[in-house]
């Protein structure tokens, strides 16, 4: 009975009833969760509740009044004897235990005799006691926890003495003016009157109390009858009246209620359902509209939305309940949570369930706007993947293009009738003009294999025809055992290299033959060496 599920649909548990920590500090609760299957499915746990104590209860006297006797010739700092035992006070919060400080709960002329211990609670005379004061008197003490001066009560100690009774009835104090929370119990002692003699006969009455909210005690106690409400009356304004049936006197007591957070925010229904009907759904659009109260005057209330579908929408302060991101709609049904949390001290709060509906063709056509922007985005990721795609493949193309032209320039391998085959090394050699070696400015370079290939052969071949002079190339092949195990074509059988070709038509195979035998000048050679 203590706790109850706020939905059956929901796992939200609410309190069903108070709690208090001093009679039950701690309950274990058994839960089960059931599916709509068939045959339906379904788990138990246990829950453990650990209740954290409040301070809720004021500070709490040993006894409910205390006397005190005036020695005989009482000096300065005289320690009274208290009876029925030593005034001391304990807050019944066991969780918190705060700590106690004493008061006098007036500053009127009576108590200036006394001094009262803030932290043991111990009373002793302050200074001397003149005869003409009359006892016996009532002082009233303040027990206050030190954490929450709030937390409060109050005890009465009767000082007599050996002395004469006075013959004349009459209020020791004429004004009181006391302060009580709202919460305060029925049955609380909220003041005690102080007169200058007691007897069987002497009776309290009290005046302007047309709700009986008090109640005064024949000894002179002031107690709550009913429930205060501060929301209701925040001031109470009585007169009380002693009389013997000879004598009598009167006095009056303001009494101020402090307000307590007291009330739950409320609202106006239990369950709120929204049907969106717009032609269209955008960010901040208003989806309906909550409303809740609070009791407790100057009360702000707050609102926030919970829930799997809390970051969907938005909440104002007037309850107006809107589209806040519009890219997490995904069903045409939300739950979420509306939480009221108001501003008192302790805050207190309240949820509502509130259900949602979107039209499903609004909701098709939502999605559908959202898969055609996703599919835009797509088709221009996978368009520059494709041009890189395609620039890599002609970035390869012209690699192996230029690396089969690098290749062949280089030698042949082939085969003779009176050579085995073998590995050709290519050498040529310029021969130039001792009269144009001045003019001759083509210099050999350094060859780049792929990409800035020089055709050596035909430069050399190209500016010995426009210089007209006799340019001498020279073949030679340097045997080398192959370990290949390639077949080799004759050498009749090969097609004939571009170079070879030009010496052909320029008649410079016979020059080659004839220089060749003669070796009349030692060749520069340039050796290129297959790869």
């Amino acid at each position: 009975d203590l706790l109850m599920f706020e939905s059956r649909l929901g796992g939200l548990l609410v309190l069903n009833s108070p709690l208090d920590f001093e009679t039950l500090p701690r309950f274990i609760v058994t839960i089960r969760v059931q599916d709509q299957g068939d045959p339906p499915q379904s788990a138990f746990t246990t829950l453990t509740v650990h209740i954290v104590d409040a301070d809720d209860q004021n500070p709490k006297f040993q006894a409910d009044k205390y006397t005190a006797l005036i020695p005989e010739n009482p000096s300065a700092g005289t320690q009274l004897t208290i009876a029925p035992s030593p005034i001391q006070a304990e807050d019944p919060d066991v969780g918190i235990r705060a700590t106690i400080n004493y008061s006098f709960s007036s500053n009127s002329g009576e108590y200036s005799y006394f001094e009262l211990d803030r932290h043991s609670g111990k009373i002793t005379i302050k200074k001397a006691i003149p005869q003409t004061l009359p006892l016996p008197m009532t002082l009233v003490i303040k027990a206050t926890q030190l954490d929450n001066k709030d937390r409060y009560s109050i005890t009465t100690l009767t000082v007599i003495s050996d002395q004469k009774v006075p013959s004349v009835l009459r209020f020791l104090q004429t004004n009181y003016v006391t302060t009580v929370l709202e919460n305060t119990p029925p049955g609380a002692r909220i003041v005690t009157f102080q007169i200058s003699k007691y007897s069987k006969d002497v009776q309290f009455t009290l005046f302007n109390d047309p709700d009986e909210n008090f109640s005064v005690r024949y000894t002179g106690e002031i107690v709550i009858a009913k429930p205060l409400d501060f929301e209701r009356q925040q001031e109470f304004v009585l007169d009380v009246m002693v009389s013997d049936g000879n004598q009598s006197d009167t006095a009056r007591i303001n009494i101020s209620v402090t307000n307590v957070n007291d009330n739950d925010p409320v609202f106006a229904e239990t369950h709120y359902t929204f049907v969106v009907k717009d032609s269209e759904i955008r960010t901040g659009m208003l989806i309906g509209k909550v409303k809740v109260t609070d009791e407790d005057i100057d009360d702000i209330v707050h609102l926030k939305i919970k829930g799997k579908f809390s970051k969907l929408f938005k909440v104002s302060s007037e309850g107006e309940i809107r589209i806040d991101n519009l890219a997490l709609l995904n069903t045409s049904v939300c739950h979420v949570f509306v939480v009221a949390i108001d501003s008192g001290d302790p805050p207190r709060q309240a949820s509502v369930p509130v259900t949602i509906h979107f039209p499903m063709d609004l909701l098709e056509n939502e999605l559908q706007s959202d898969s055609k922007e996703g599919f835009l985005v797509l088709m221009v990721v996978f368009g520059v993947l494709f041009g890189i795609l395609l620039l890599a493949v002609a970035i390869l193309t012209i690699y192996i293009l230029k690396r089969k032209q690098y290749r062949d320039h280089l030698s042949v391998i082939t085969a003779t009738e009176d050579h085995p085959p073998v590995q050709k090394i290519t050498t040529y050699t310029d021969y130039v003009h001792p009269a144009n070696s001045q003019s001759h400015t083509n210099p050999v370079g350094k060859e780049d294999p792929i990409l800035q290939m020089v055709d050596r052969t035909g430069a050399d071949i190209r500016s010995a025809k426009s210089s007209k002079e006799p340019v001498s190339l020279l073949y030679s092949l340097h045997s080398q055992e192959t370990s290949l195990g390639i077949p080799f074509a004759p050498a009749d059988q090969l097609e004939k290299s571009p170079l070879e070709q030009i010496c052909n038509d320029q008649s410079i195979n016979s020059e080659l033959d004839t220089k060749s035998k003669k070796k009349q000048t030692k060749p520069t050679t340039l050796t290129v060496l297959e790869d």
